[in-house]
């Protein structure tokens, strides 16, 4: 699994936020986050359709501590 540490400083639901909105401005549907039990996986997905390419994908973010 690939691991993608945010910049210091940088919260990561704003970014997240950020990047929703910069998604749905180009043209994308984007899933509400859901929550796994144990309440350390986030999912979401999105279905895009951008200069005429049709794309869907499914992710996962597991939190692996309370520090950000």
């Amino acid at each position: 699994m690939d691991s993608f540490p945010l910049p210091a400083g940088i919260a990561p639901s704003a970014n997240m936020k950020r990047m929703n909105e910069m998604l749905s401005r180009q043209g994308c549907t984007l899933s509400p986050v859901t929550v796994t039990v144990t309440g350390n996986v986030y999912t979401f997905s999105s279905e895009c359709r951008i200069q005429g390419i049709h794309s869907k994908t499914q992710s996962g973010l597991t939190a692996e501590g309370t520090d950000a």
